[in-house]
C-alpha cells in the first residue's frame, strides 16, 4: 500500500496521501503510511482518537467521500485543525472511508498543502474512491496470503510432530466409507508414507485382532450415540 499512496499523490497532484487503518477496536485511527511529496514515506504510527474528533469519525462512518474544500472551516474535518490541518499547513481534504467485507477499516486521505483552499472535482472524488476500494482488495489478499501461510506454517509443524511422535491422525467418512489419514501414518502399520486404506474394511483389517473387537464395540456405541466419544 506504501506504492498505492505515491501513486495516488502524483495522479491527483496533492502533497501528502496517507493510508490510515482502525485499531483498538475502531476506536482510533493509526497511519500506517504517508507519503510525501519531495519527502517519501514519514509519520507511520500517527493516530488520530475517535473520541477527540467525534464529527470527523461520524462522517468516516456516514459518507463514501468526504471532500472538504476548506477542511479549516469544513463542519465535518474543523475539529482536526488545531492538533493535525494547521501543524502541516493542510488547507484541503479528500478523504475516502477504506470498506471490505468487515466493513469501515480505514482512511485514505488525500491532504492539500497550502494557504488556498481546493475544490475536488467529481472525477478526482471518483479516482480517491476507486484507491480506497483498490487499497482495501490488496488487503484482502494480503490477509488471505498469510492466513494460507499459516495454515501451511501449523500443517508443517503437526506433521512434524506426529512424526516425532511417531503418532497420525485419520478420519472416516461414514457416507461414502473413504478413509484419510495424515501423511507417515502408512510408516506406522509397515506401508509407504503415502499410502491409505481407501474403506474403513480395510483400515479394520490393520487393527490387531486381540484389539478388534474391542474398538468395534466402541465405534457402535460412538454411532448409537453421538455424544459418545471413547477413543
Amino acid at each position: 500500500i506504501r506504492e498505492i499512496a505515491e501513486v495516488s499523490a502524483e495522479a491527483m497532484t496533492v502533497q501528502r496521501v496517507g493510508i490510515w487503518l482502525f485499531v483498538d477496536d475502531n476506536s482510533a485511527i493509526e497511519c500506517v503510511t504517508l507519503y510525501e511529496t519531495g519527502v517519501g514515506h514519514s509519520q507511520v504510527g500517527t493516530r488520530i482518537e475517535a473520541a477527540d474528533f467525534p464529527r470527523y469519525f461520524e462522517a468516516l462512518g456516514e459518507q463514501r467521500v468526504i471532500a472538504a474544500h476548506d477542511a479549516v472551516h469544513d463542519e465535518r474535518t474543523s475539529d482536526l485543525a488545531g492538533c493535525y490541518l494547521e501543524p502541516h499547513s493542510i488547507s484541503a481534504l479528500l478523504d475516502v472511508p477504506i470498506i471490505s467485507g468487515r466493513g469501515c477499516i480505514g482512511v485514505v486521505c488525500h491532504e492539500h498543502v497550502g494557504e488556498a483552499p481546493r475544490e475536488w472535482s467529481s472525477e478526482e472524488q471518483a479516482f480517491a474512491a476507486s484507491i480506497a476500494d483498490f487499497v482495501a482488495l490488496g488487503m484482502e489478499v494480503s490477509e488471505r496470503v498469510e492466513v494460507e501461510q499459516r495454515l501451511k506454517r501449523s500443517e508443517a509443524e503437526l506433521r512434524a510432530a506426529l512424526d516425532a511422535s511417531r503418532l497420525g491422525t485419520w478420519r472416516w467418512n461414514i457416507r461414502d466409507d473413504s478413509v484419510t489419514w495424515s501423511f507417515g501414518t502408512g510408516r506406522l502399520y509397515g506401508e509407504d508414507p503415502g499410502w491409505s486404506p481407501t474403506n474403513f474394511e480395510e483400515y479394520a483389517e490393520l487393527i490387531h485382532e486381540a484389539d478388534r473387537l474391542d474398538f468395534e464395540a466402541r465405534l457402535r456405541r460412538s454411532l448409537d450415540d453421538p455424544s459418545c466419544h471413547e477413543h
